[in-house]
């Protein structure tokens, strides 16, 4: 079976401090993938226009293809 990381980002602090973005990534993540196979989530509050992201950095130095990253911007999977 395929394991998956997530990446979930917000790009400001209100964002952030208000859940509700971080939530619905979680949600949207929890709906994609069962638990057993998600093995870890890497949350971000950072503008994605900025390169240096130590998170992201994270999530993609876990060792898991980049086709199994889920992140913010897009829940697409591929096998």
């Amino acid at each position: 079976m395929k394991s998956y990381v997530a990446y979930l980002r917000v790009s400001t602090q209100k964002q952030g401090q208000s859940g509700l973005g971080l939530a619905a990534q979680r949600a949207a993540v929890g709906t994609s993938t069962p638990a057993a196979y998600l093995l870890g989530e890497f949350v971000e509050v950072e503008s994605g226009k900025k390169n240096e992201r130590p998170q992201l950095q994270a999530a993609t130095s876990t060792g898991v293809p980049s086709t199994s990253l889920f992140n913010s911007c897009s829940l697409s999977i591929a096998n």
